[in-house]
């Protein structure tokens, strides 16, 4: 518990002190997401720590919920969530660019398509973005501490299950 405490905490002083300056330029609204499209990407190095199978580990938003494994692979993305019994309830895909600015290194995601529920097969096209980091075997996501981006703060902590 103190080392994910400190990781957190590490985390949001390193994209906070990288984004500060820009973060005070940049409107808040959709056209925040789009200018994320124009940041560099990373290397080809990083593409590989993130591509691999990943399991949900903890979630600062709720406490309990349903078993989520996301899959990366050549800059698309399946997330599949999973009842108690191991019955898929949710699923969608999406696409992925990873980019960097300053220190912080952003994940962008867009074309998302629902493969279940009532929103089945409809493309919502973003793009959509957290800040991101991978250490080891452990991919983490923080929501709500980018500019344009207003949600409340949240992490998300995964651990990796396969190359």
């Amino acid at each position: 518990m103190k080392t994910t405490s400190s990781l957190i905490l590490t985390v949001w002083f390193l994209v906070g002190t990288a984004l500060a300056e820009e973060a005070s330029h940049v409107p808040r609204e959709l056209d925040a997401a789009r200018q994320l499209l124009d940041l560099p990407e990373v290397c080809e190095t990083e593409y590989a720590q993130v591509e691999g199978t990943w399991e949900l580990a903890q979630d600062t938003d709720k406490s309990a919920g349903a078993r989520r494994v996301k899959v990366h692979q050549a800059g698309k993305t399946t997330v599949t969530s999973y009842d108690a019994d191991g019955n898929v309830v949710g699923e969608h895909r999406s696409e992925y660019q990873l980019k960097k600015s300053g220190m912080a290194r952003i994940f962008v995601y867009m074309k998302v398509v629902p493969a279940t529920g009532p929103s089945k097969g409809r493309e919502l096209p973003g793009p959509f973005y957290y800040a991101y980091n991978v250490q080891g075997d452990k991919f983490i996501e923080i929501y709500g501490v980018l500019a344009g981006d207003n949600r409340s703060p949240r992490m998300l902590l995964w651990n990796r299950v396969s190359r």
